[in-house]
């Protein structure tokens, strides 16, 4: 997956704009998602998809494939926003608070309207921002990104560490596809009890 995200870097149709003016476009949304409303954060997210997929032409599935990871990600963590927990005693406190809820003596799980918004409001900035460092790996080269930094004065010890991550990154991927390979052909993931040992 690595090394198709650094070849659609490198071929898609907005390669021929100076990658200045696209790193530009996407840290000022990404500063504007920070900062705006849900329904503000929705139509970045909106706009980078046409972006991405109209003019940019990177396939679709790709886009949505990538973005799945790590909504999937934040919709594990959610529930922690979502449900409250509290006392029988202390009920009256926080019924203010209670959607719906289910009592196991002496404790009371509940929904929580103020865990509700703030997992919403989470999630709609964590997708629009999400949405925009998209935007930039996949049609800024990642050696472009760095030479950027470089010029905006930021320190040689970081890009110096950017460019030696980014090539090991490759180095661990080709890795793990060998060994991928040659579990596979050894029957490593022949059942479900091999598979976990084999991926042990």
């Amino acid at each position: 997956m690595h090394h198709q995200l650094d070849a659609l870097a490198h071929t898609n149709q907005l390669r021929s704009l100076p990658p200045e003016h696209k790193f530009g476009f996407a840290i000022a949304l990404f500063i504007l998602g920070y900062l705006a409303p849900a329904l503000v954060q929705g139509l970045i997210v909106l706009w980078l998809f046409v972006w991405v997929v109209k003019y940019a032409q990177i396939p679709a599935y790709i886009y949505l494939k990538l973005l799945l990871l790590p909504i999937s990600f934040l919709l594990l963590s959610l529930p922690a926003f979502l449900v409250g927990i509290g006392t029988v005693a202390k009920l009256d406190s926080f019924s203010a608070d209670i959607v719906a809820g289910v009592m196991i003596e002496p404790l009371y799980l509940y929904l929580s309207q103020q865990g509700i918004d703030q997992a919403s409001a989470i999630f709609m900035r964590a997708t629009a921002l999400t949405s925009c460092l998209y935007f930039m790996l996949l049609t800024v080269p990642t050696f472009e990104i760095i030479r950027i930094l470089q010029r905006l004065g930021c320190p040689a010890l970081i890009t110096e560490l950017m460019t030696l991550m980014y090539r090991f990154i490759f180095v661990l991927t080709d890795t793990m596809g060998e060994l991928l390979i040659a579990q596979q052909s050894r029957l490593g993931y022949g059942t479900w009890r091999t598979g976990m040992q084999s991926l042990g």
